[in-house]
């Protein structure tokens, strides 16, 4: 009787710690800025390491003349 009590604290615990460890996870990184809505043509923004984003007009598309974020075409520095 009194092992199994034991093993029910000790499955108890394990279980407690499991999750503790499950909900803070890693850390949540910031949604990409690309395709989301921006407000004045040519404004630039970081959006993460190495990325930047500039605010562009759509040219095609159901979304044509809309303003949104994307991903600038620069080259990528060396190491």
């Amino acid at each position: 009787m009194r092992a199994s009590r034991t093993v029910f604290a000790v499955s108890v615990v394990t279980l407690a710690t499991a999750l503790s460890i499950a909900l803070m996870g890693p850390p949540a990184q910031a949604a990409s800025l690309v395709g989301k809505p921006c407000k004045k043509v040519g404004m630039t923004m970081g959006d993460g390491p190495g990325r930047t984003v500039i605010c562009t007009k759509m040219k095609k598309g159901p979304k044509k003349g809309r303003l949104i974020w994307q991903l600038s075409q620069s080259p990528t520095p060396g190491p």
